[in-house]
């Protein structure tokens, strides 16, 4: 069994404003120091977007060299104050030397590297989270077949010749088509491919069934940043779907799940 002390590595790029935050970990050894840095510089560029990572692989080096210098590696946090600081320290136990990479990742993790935010469920995709609504209020089925018993099927064949497949589609007297595209990730020529190949689907639809359809585009585009990136893919979109609805907008999707269950003859 042995006990490590540790100090959290703290930067504050602006004294006058006083936002501080954790870069990075020392674990203090016998004669030696183990220097973590954070996985990210994206974190350090939310308060100063002057950040580097290079400043954080020159601030590691120059942390373990002082420490060779020094007696006491332990007396490191006593010389750092105001923009560049060390924590006092803290301890963790180990019952097995095997047992400290884990230990050191797992302090990383919740102390330093910046968490990573779950899409509020959503970023399963925007495919996955309609389907999931559509199976929970049963209106979905899995058979092409039921589309005449008014039930909603995915991935329904639109032009085989072409390979154009609609990622929903429900029949009650209208065809109503659903097609699904996420804008949240850096990829911009993905996304421009994926609403072409959705504009082409829904043209072609119009095509088959004689404009007797009611299109929907769902796309995912959480912050405003995302939505300004996606201008021309949406542009794009609103010249070819009656519907283009952002999928964090809490009222337009309780409006289209109504339209689709009344469709489906699941409301009064």
């Amino acid at each position: 069994m042995k006990t490590f002390k540790y100090s959290l590595i703290r930067v504050t790029p602006n004294l006058e404003k006083g936002e501080t935050i954790n870069v990075g970990l020392i674990v203090y050894h016998d004669s030696d120091i183990d220097v973590r840095m954070l996985n990210s510089v994206s974190k350090l560029k939310a308060i100063d977007k002057d950040f580097h990572i290079d400043y954080l692989e020159d601030l590691a080096t120059s942390l373990f060299d002082l420490s060779q210098k020094i007696n006491n590696a332990e007396l490191l946090p006593c010389l750092f104050k105001g923009a560049l600081s060390l924590s006092s320290f803290g301890m963790f136990t180990l019952q097995a030397n095997e047992d400290y990479e884990a230990k050191v990742t797992d302090l990383m993790n919740r102390l330093v590297n910046p968490q990573k935010q779950p899409h509020k469920q959503l970023k399963k995709k925007v495919f996955s989270e309609l389907k999931s609504t559509f199976i929970q209020h049963g209106i979905f089925s899995k058979y092409f077949e039921d589309l005449s018993q008014h039930k909603i099927v995915a991935n329904y064949p639109i032009s085989n010749e072409e390979g154009l497949v609609a990622d929903f589609l429900l029949k009650n007297g209208k065809y109503h088509l659903t097609e699904t595209l996420d804008f949240r990730s850096e990829n911009i020529k993905k996304q421009m491919g994926e609403a072409a190949i959705s504009v082409l689907t829904i043209t072609k639809a119009y095509e088959l069934y004689n404009s007797n359809i009611d299109s929907f585009v769902i796309f995912a585009a959480e912050t405003t940043a995302q939505e300004k990136s996606a201008k021309q893919q949406l542009n794009l979109l609103e010249k070819h779907a009656d519907n283009l609805i952002n999928a964090y907008s809490k009222e337009d999707m309780r409006s289209y799940y109504e339209k689709m269950l009344n469709a489906a003859s699941m409301l009064q």
